[in-house]
């Protein structure tokens, strides 16, 4: 039963790592797609009477990349102590029960 289920989760876990590999290369692809077909789209007014305008995509792309990095570091500020402190009493436990056991013989 036991050596079962563990197929069964070795399964699961090939999927999932199949499904995140095909997302990242399908979003790879869409965003090298996107910049690399045109750097500057033209959208059509609906009520404009033909009236167009033009954004540049690599701002939008460049805007958004900025907007993540900021993001992801101020998560690495909160995050890092947190698992350094977590870390460091694990670490600090670990060896002073092991300097207890020789201590005590």
């Amino acid at each position: 039963m036991k050596n079962a289920m563990s197929k069964v989760m070795n399964k699961a876990k090939g999927m999932i790592q199949n499904a995140r590999k095909k997302a990242a290369i399908l979003s790879f692809a869409l965003s090298t797609a996107l910049i690399a077909g045109s750097t500057k789209l033209t959208a059509f007014a609906a009520e404009g009477g033909g009236d167009s305008s033009t954004f540049d995509v690599t701002t939008v792309m460049q805007s958004a990349v900025d907007t993540t990095k900021s993001q992801m570091l101020s998560v690495l500020a909160i995050v890092v102590p947190a698992i350094a402190v977590v870390t460091a009493a694990v670490v600090g436990i670990k060896f002073g029960i092991s300097w207890l056991k020789k201590v005590r013989g």
